[in-house]
């Protein structure tokens, strides 16, 4: 096994390698990792790859692979429902409703909601974004384009607000503590930030992430902190991967989260909304939603101490060229062995870890069982 610290990388594009022999028919083989000093495990305390039928209406307290939502949320009540998208061959949380009565001046906006039970400023977040083929970009009327305005928030953390997420910048005690995941704010510009929070990195840029359309994107983004500013340094770490997407950004900065429109005096999470927001800005000459289908999946949350362990799959032995990325649970994780299950289609032949402490370990050795 090696171990590599990979920062500012630039690398050129991995070839997607299915490796049929971590499989049997439809069943994933239970994977282990055999080793020393791997240290402790994450807490998963939700994910979910939104596997099911084309069309299935999402249930509020949905049950997830790991854990469960609390409810889920629309822009039209009683007319647009959150249901899954099939796509390359699997499930997904699509953000319209696609199945609503045509009307390409509605949005349809719809989401799913998680609160965590006690609030939370450290943790992991991972998810994976596509834009189905001949679909377009929210924002987008022709396909393949991105929009020239701030278009599509795919995911929100913030306060709990009961039913639905609580991070929209004023009222008391404002700004709150929130956090958009691949937020675009336009021109071709995808980045982590939320109202009047935007964590830098340590070159003291923003964390950038991307976006393809030819392939889906992987993001992960993992933060710690204590509550109150600039008391102790704070680490974060942004992954993007895919096909035109190479990064792995870190930063270990006093006060990481002290800057934007105004400056945060607590940065404690509860709630997350995936399929927070999408919209129409700047884009002319019309509004029309008719093709708009963005997608959501393998939404995955790690809470507390250790959540920046992480079992990673992907298409290239070397880490920073792969352009293909999936996030899979430990089924167990201890400081000598690994065990974990991964679907068929996240079987992609090399898995990498990164440890608690943030070492990367790539192209670790797996046998089957």
């Amino acid at each position: 096994m090696t171990t590599i610290d990979l920062s500012g990388i630039t690398a050129s594009i991995g070839s997607p390698r299915y490796d049929p022999k971590y499989v049997t028919g439809n069943r994933p083989k239970h994977l282990t990792i055999t080793g020393s000093g791997f240290g402790n495990g994450p807490t998963i305390a939700l994910f979910d790859r939104f596997n099911g039928n084309h069309g299935d209406l999402l249930t509020n307290s949905r049950a997830a692979d790991i854990g469960t939502w609390k409810n889920t949320t629309t822009q039209n009540s009683g007319v647009s429902y959150a249901r899954i998208y099939n796509d390359l061959g699997r499930g997904w949380l699509a953000q319209r409703d696609w199945m609503a009565p045509p009307n390409p001046a509605q949005a349809y906006l719809v989401g799913i909601y998680y609160a965590h039970p006690v609030t939370f400023t450290e943790f992991r977040f991972s998810q994976r974004r596509w834009i189905p083929q001949l679909k377009t970009y929210p924002g987008q009327s022709t396909p393949g384009i991105l929009p020239t305005g701030s278009a599509w928030k795919p995911t929100w953390f913030g306060s709990d607000g009961g039913t639905d997420l609580y991070a929209n910048g004023s009222g008391i005690g404002a700004p709150q503590a929130n956090l958009v995941i691949d937020t675009y704010s336009g021109g071709g510009w995808t980045h982590n930030s939320g109202n009047g929070l935007t964590p830098v990195n340590s070159s003291g840029g923003q964390f950038g992430t991307g976006f393809s359309f030819n392939k889906p994107c992987f993001t992960s983004w993992y933060q710690t902190g204590n509550s109150l500013d600039g008391q102790y340094i704070d680490i974060c770490e942004g992954l993007c991967f895919d096909d035109a997407n190479h990064i792995h950004q870190s930063s270990n900065a006093m006060n990481a989260f002290g800057n934007g429109t105004g400056i945060i005096t607590t940065r404690n999470y509860q709630g997350m909304k995936v399929g927070a927001w999408f919209g129409w800005n700047v884009q002319p000459p019309t509004t029309d939603y008719t093709l708009v289908t963005p997608l959501i999946s393998d939404v995955y949350l790690a809470v507390g101490p250790n959540s920046r362990a992480c079992i990673l799959a992907s298409d290239n032995p070397v880490f920073n060229l792969s352009s293909d990325m999936y996030i899979i649970p430990p089924d167990s994780w201890s400081d000598t062995q690994i065990v974990f299950s991964p679907k068929p289609y996240e079987c992609l032949g090399y898995y990498h870890l990164i440890l608690a402490n943030g070492t990367l370990i790539q192209n670790v050795t797996v046998t089957a069982s």
